[in-house]
């Protein structure tokens, strides 16, 4: 039995030491590797001091990029600045160009006259008009608001030196539509149409009333019966009574109408 003991006893010790055998051969390995790790290889940066400068490298590169980011930032911000003050001075700068030429009398060819348009994105500049005729051209300028012409009106009656600007008083605006409609049946006419005389009638209400009405809005007539003048009226609407007025005599008007022009009016008064 001491003998068996004493057997196994030896097998023990014997697997024991070549386990602690083993187990040098292990360890120094582990302690060749951990000088590699720490001094290098013959003499050559460790791994560890590789991994720390690259890890220094990687943190420079992080910097660079978040100042580039930052520089890219700003340079786009300033950019977009720099192009919307550009859109901006561009949508003021005169580059909406219109021109339109034109015959503005009969005698006269060749389109030598013309209107032309310079306006900003806002529809603010200024319209060129010239008007040629066999003698002279006449050049009017006007300044455009939001894509509106300046309105001026005067009250040559009251204001020959044209002082005072009546566009924007509301006792003229009866005036005012009443020019919009000449002007728009101008911008539609062509030819002799243009020069069509002012649509206005002389008329006798009674025998004892005489008038001037119409389209072509009369601001002021001067009458006369039998060749002699009877009285004016310059205050729509335009009219003055007849005295001793009989059938078959001779009416007769000088009326002004709205665009200036003069119109000469005869009829003869019936059931008088």
């Amino acid at each position: 039995m001491t003998t068996y003991v004493a057997v196994f006893a030896l097998v023990l010790g014997y697997l024991g030491l070549v386990a602690g055998v083993l187990a040098l051969r292990t360890l120094g390995r582990l302690r060749r590797a951990t000088a590699i790790l720490g001094r290098g290889a013959h003499g050559r940066e460790s791994m560890l001091e590789a991994a720390e400068r690259h890890i220094e490298l990687t943190s420079a590169v992080a910097d660079q990029l978040a100042a580039l980011r930052t520089y890219l930032d700003t340079t786009r911000a300033e950019m977009s600045s720099a192009v919307r003050a550009r859109q901006a001075e561009a949508a003021r700068s005169l580059r909406n160009v219109a021109l339109v030429r034109y015959d503005a009398f009969d005698d006269i060819s060749g389109r030598m006259s013309f209107s032309l348009a310079l306006l900003d994105d806002e529809g603010d500049g200024v319209a060129l008009t010239a008007i040629t005729g066999r003698s002279d051209t006449r050049v009017y300028a006007k300044g455009v608001s939001g894509g509106t012409g300046e309105q001026e009106l005067y009250d040559l009656r009251n204001d020959p030196f044209e002082l005072q600007n009546a566009a924007g008083n509301p006792a003229y605006a009866a005036v005012k539509t009443s020019l919009q409609r000449l002007l728009g049946g101008l911008a539609n006419c062509a030819g002799r149409t243009c020069r069509a005389k002012p649509t206005l009638k002389l008329k006798a209400q009674n025998c004892s009333t005489a008038l001037v009405a119409g389209k072509g809005d009369a601001q002021e007539a001067t009458f006369y019966l039998r060749g002699k003048k009877i009285g004016s009226d310059a205050k729509p609407p335009i009219r003055v009574g007849l005295p001793h007025a009989f059938s078959g005599e001779k009416l007769e008007a000088v009326a002004s109408s709205l665009d200036g022009r003069k119109v000469s009016l005869t009829r003869k008064l019936r059931g008088c």
